[in-house]
């Protein structure tokens, strides 16, 4: 269809003066034509590119800082440029530049062997997207942490358990169950107030997420009362690592609370076997051994 002179000068005029950013590449892969708000996309300046091949281009912009990985050779970063470069007849991709904006990019490939490119600044859409993101996933955070110890609250840690006693029934493999209970709490908050009892469950938190094992999933269950899984740990295993959470905890003083104040904790200890029919009859299995820890004289854990 031939275009009225008017109407191709319009075009070009629309062309020409876009926001978005726009250039076209030969077959070659040789730029073609851009227009200004394409240069000042990448920098380009007074600097002619035109005539200029689509990896100098790339060379340009690599050199002058705008890749987000500094560090990243050119080569490698040249290689995840070109995947699927001309694989498809219309593309879109989003890249981000190191200086925070992002672009939305859309490459099409005409019958001519020409290739077509659009950039758009999405950086406001993108940011709003990216911080509605972060708030859901800190919202997702808040709903299964306890606020005042950081490990899993009670409804997180108790779904979390049912996942894993299906699993492991399913699978056969082993997994143990402690239940704790920090020794003479009621006392530290009688004599030294609740906010050194906070304190104390503050503390004890950081020591669950620092002493354990990457992959025990911790718990605070009540008010003094914690749980810890051991997912594929054998009985033994486990009754290790909560050997070196209590000598740890018993050994390090909470001056915050007192000089020299020390607490300690009880623990009892349950490996899943084909008896318990639930989840439920499992952790009231484990309940039932920390009373027999506590009732033996406390800074304890039994069934190891």
């Amino acid at each position: 269809m031939d275009i009225p002179e008017h109407l191709r000068d319009t075009l070009l005029l629309q062309l020409a003066n876009s926001q978005n950013g726009i250039a076209v590449l030969d077959p070659d892969d040789v730029l073609l034509y851009y227009n200004q708000a394409f240069a000042e996309l990448f920098a380009f300046g007074q600097t002619p590119m035109c005539g200029r091949t689509h990896t100098e281009v790339l060379r340009w912009i690599y050199q002058h800082g705008l890749v987000t990985d500094p560090m990243q050779s050119f080569s490698d970063w040249l290689h995840m440029a070109y995947y699927e470069h001309r694989a498809h007849v219309f593309h879109n991709f989003e890249i981000a530049l190191s200086d925070g904006r992002w672009l939305l990019f859309s490459k099409q490939v005409h019958p001519t062997g020409n290739m077509s490119l659009v950039a758009a600044d999405i950086t406001q859409a993108k940011q709003t997207a990216l911080a509605l993101q972060a708030a859901h996933q800190e919202l997702e955070y808040l709903a299964m942490t306890d606020e005042l110890t950081g490990v899993a609250n009670r409804r997180h840690f108790f779904k979390r358990i049912g996942e894993e006693f299906d699993l492991s029934r399913n699978r056969k493999t082993a997994i143990s169950l402690a239940m704790l209970d920090l020794d003479h709490f009621k006392r530290v908050n009688d004599q030294f107030g609740h906010p050194a009892g906070d304190e104390v469950l503050v503390h004890f938190g950081g020591m669950l997420r620092d002493v354990l094992r990457g992959r025990d999933f911790p718990g605070r269950v009540g008010g003094e009362e914690f749980a810890i899984l051991f997912p594929e740990t054998a009985q033994a295993d486990a009754c290790g690592a909560l050997e070196r959470l209590r000598t740890t905890v018993a050994s390090s003083p909470l001056n915050q609370v007192a000089a020299g104040f020390n607490y300690t904790f009880s623990a009892g200890l349950v490996a899943l076997s084909d008896q318990f029919r639930t989840f439920n009859e499992w952790i009231s299995a484990a309940d039932h051994v920390l009373y027999q820890a506590k009732a033996a004289g406390r800074n304890r854990i039994e069934a190891c």
